[in-house]
């Protein structure tokens, strides 16, 4: 039979400060974020954990060891010379009963240690969430990190983990928390949940992953105007396809027909596929509800230069755009424009 020592790697003799540094290092060795998608990783990783919750607590690791110590004098020894005799009916019958209350014990046992780390994750994500309204990031962070580590399936943990890393542009951090949300979590995943990991994988750079999970969130939900735009910049910005980017945009515009970026890409796209009067028509309309908008501006910029050949009314848009904050505005007024 396999022990908790065994599982730990240690003698059943062993210091605190022994057990204590093989779970540390068996726990870095197999700890999900190493090993992801490795299940059999994940299962030694909570096998390792819950051998060190009873080891590393004197009074449980007391209570164990009066168990185990009990249950190997409860094995019978084979002699070579003399048979044993068998158990009689009653003596049966008692072995019976303390195997089945043995086996209560442990289920007992191993259902508390369930409830307290649940318990332990519910705590540590009520004082995240209380950090993260508070804006206090680093102490939700802390906290995320306490729960996760208490219960690693958990959807509202590497949920909020998630929200907070993306806001903070720790992309990389960011895609393994949404990541876990997706394929790890107890709970099935929304639309929304692919849509965050998809901007993750754009930041990243990682143009077919993103555009294979907006894919996925609106197999979910597929009104949903923000994915179909997102698809859409990817498709015309990143992978340089005007007609697939085309086809986007216009879905976004149809589930939301107010929707600006949409009318921006769609703009773009219709000038990129040489349908140049109808960009232009496209444009007039923006900028005549959006006439001080960086990006309007800058998009309209760089269609007047390439299409419209008007170097001039170029320069005025781009001026437009660079006083709005636009940072690629600034770089056309200094390739293109006189100072």
């Amino acid at each position: 039979m396999v022990s908790l020592y065994d599982i730990l790697n240690v003698s059943p003799s062993a210091t605190d400060k022994e057990i204590k540094d093989a779970y540390k290092a068996l726990a870095k060795k197999y700890h999900p974020d190493r090993n992801q998608g490795d299940s059999q990783a994940e299962e030694m990783f909570k096998l390792i954990k819950n051998a060190y919750d009873i080891l590393g607590d004197v009074e449980k690791r007391r209570i164990y060891d009066k168990i185990l110590f009990q249950e190997a004098k409860n094995e019978p020894i084979v002699q070579n010379s003399v048979e044993s005799p068998k158990p009689s009916f009653w003596q049966r019958y008692m072995y019976g009963i303390t195997a089945s209350l043995l086996l209560l014990f442990m289920y007992g046992s191993y259902k508390f240690y369930l409830y307290m780390e649940d318990t332990a994750a519910s705590y540590y994500l009520n004082q995240a969430e209380k950090a993260y309204y508070e804006n206090n990031f680093k102490i939700a962070l802390e906290n995320l990190e306490m729960a996760y580590q208490k219960k690693p399936s958990s959807y509202k943990i590497n949920r909020l983990r998630g929200l907070i890393l993306m806001e903070h542009q720790f992309y990389s951090e960011a895609a393994l928390a949404w990541n876990n949300v997706l394929n790890n979590s107890e709970k099935k995943p929304i639309s929304k949940d692919f849509y965050y990991y998809a901007v993750c994988m754009e930041r990243l750079g990682k143009y077919e992953q993103a555009s294979n999970s907006l894919k996925k969130a609106l197999a979910l939900n597929v009104s949903d105007a923000v994915s179909w735009n997102l698809l859409g910049e990817i498709a015309l910005y990143r992978l340089r396809m005007p007609q697939t980017a085309l086809n986007y945009f216009e879905k976004a515009l149809q589930y939301s027909p107010q929707y600006k970026e949409a009318h921006i890409g769609r703009a773009v796209a219709l000038v990129e596929n040489q349908r140049v009067e109808e960009g232009d028509i496209a444009f007039q309309n923006l900028l005549k509800d959006f006439p001080n908008d960086g990006k309007v501006n800058y998009y309209y910029g760089i269609y007047l230069v390439q299409y419209a050949k008007d170097t001039a009314r170029a320069c005025r848009a781009w001026r437009m755009a660079d006083s709005a904050g636009i940072e690629e505005a600034n770089n056309a007024l200094k390739q293109c424009c006189l100072k």
